[in-house]
């Protein structure tokens, strides 16, 4: 096991819990998920932003200072701010992969983060629901085993939780699937 995936995961085990697997998700593959938002909003945005600022420069080096001068600078430089992120996206995405600890133990699922601070998501038996994996490419996948739903304005929205872009996907599907018939989970 790599000692520094075990580090990440060994404090939130339970007295007598084993690890049975663990990884973190594939850098290159988490980023190449946020690709398509990245360049299907980010260069929109920085194309109006960018012309909404073009606009106003000849107007504001002239001297020129009222209202109609300065609002599409006003209105462009947030847009140019909400494209670098987009385009950045990817980018931050594989460092938030490195930062990404996944474990199964002979009593849950845990996904642990780690940044600015540490997020632990802990999924016993009872909360695994529809365990699935999906292949991507290069022998790697996805294996989802819960799911998310919250409130929105638009209606209730619902995400799959699970772990992202690993290495022996089909082994940990196995060893999920196993964790979650302890309820009779596994679909």
């Amino acid at each position: 096991m790599d000692d520094k995936l075990e580090r990440a995961a060994r404090p939130h085990l339970e007295e007598g819990e084993r690890i049975l697997w663990i990884g973190r998700p594939i850098p290159r593959h988490y980023a190449r998920l946020w690709i398509p938002i990245a360049i299907m909003v980010g260069i929109p945005f920085a194309l109006v932003a960018l012309g909404g600022i073009g606009m106003a420069l000849p107007a504001l080096a002239a001297g020129k200072t009222g209202s109609a001068t300065i609002q599409p600078a006003v209105f462009g430089l947030p847009l140019l701010a909400a494209a670098v992120g987009l385009l950045g996206s990817p980018i931050f995405m594989a460092f938030r992969a490195t930062r990404t600890t996944y474990a199964v133990t002979d009593r849950r699922a845990l996904i642990v983060t780690t940044g600015l601070g540490r997020s632990v998501q802990s999924f016993a038996p009872g909360d695994m629901a529809d365990v699935r994996a999906i292949e991507l490419t290069d022998g790697c996948g996805c294996v989802f085993f819960a799911r998310r739903s919250q409130q929105t304005r638009f209606g209730v929205s619902s995400r799959s939780i699970g772990f992202d872009s690993i290495r022996d996907f089909l082994l940990v599907e196995g060893l999920v699937r196993d964790l979650a018939a302890r309820t009779g989970a596994a679909a």
